[in-house]
């Protein structure tokens, strides 16, 4: 397997994932989550690293088109998760300090 052929399987790997996490959370709102990810600094910085050396990667994405909607509802969804960590986390935050 070349190196294209292994970006395109991660890509499409990743893009699945996304999408499966996004459904389950959609269908599953009753469900307490209480999950947390604490990621070190060495950590942190490595997944910044590789997210910037491979932002100016051309990609061909024509295999995985998406229309308008679907990403307007992807952001949507993105964003009412990252409101909800934050509330989560503050959460947290109070208890230790409390």
């Amino acid at each position: 397997m070349n190196n294209e052929e292994m970006e395109k399987l991660w890509k499409e790997s990743i893009y699945s994932l996304i999408k499966n996490h996004l459904e389950a959370l959609r269908e599953d709102t009753s469900s307490p989550n209480s999950s947390f990810v604490y990621l070190e600094n060495n950590t942190l910085q490595m997944i910044m690293a590789y997210m910037f050396m491979n932002m100016n990667r051309s990609t061909d994405y024509s295999n995985n088109s998406m229309d308008t909607a679907e990403l307007v509802d992807i952001e949507n969804n993105l964003d009412a998760l990252i409101d909800y960590s934050k509330k989560e986390f503050e959460t947290i935050l109070g208890m230790l300090k409390g």
